[in-house]
């Protein structure tokens, strides 16, 4: 895992990598990641789970996290059983619309 601590609310990437993922087995550990960072202790930070991309021939997973730190987001991974790689500070990069 890398990236500091405390870099504050923002996003957050996590990635994992899983031998031989089933698409189900993936949606289910959404679920329960969800409920987990519901269920997380106002003392450990906030955390919400945006989305997660299976890429099955690369066996990994991407999770997108809304959080207060990369310390909430590993607590909420070590809370469902997710060994995340991974955790860095993430960016949504998107063209912008022209008008008209």
């Amino acid at each position: 895992m890398s990236g500091d601590g405390d870099v504050g609310p923002g996003r957050f990437v996590a990635e994992s990598y899983w031998p031989h993922p089933a698409a189900e087995d993936v949606r289910s550990a959404a679920r329960r990641t969800r409920r987990a960072a519901a269920a997380l202790p106002a003392d450990a930070g906030r955390v919400r789970l945006l989305r997660c991309t299976l890429a099955p021939t690369d066996e990994l997973c991407t999770w997108w996290f809304e959080a207060d730190s990369v310390a909430a987001v590993v607590a909420v991974g070590q809370a469902v059983g997710l060994d995340f790689e991974r955790v860095t500070p993430a960016l949504d990069v998107w063209p912008g619309r022209r008008r008209g």
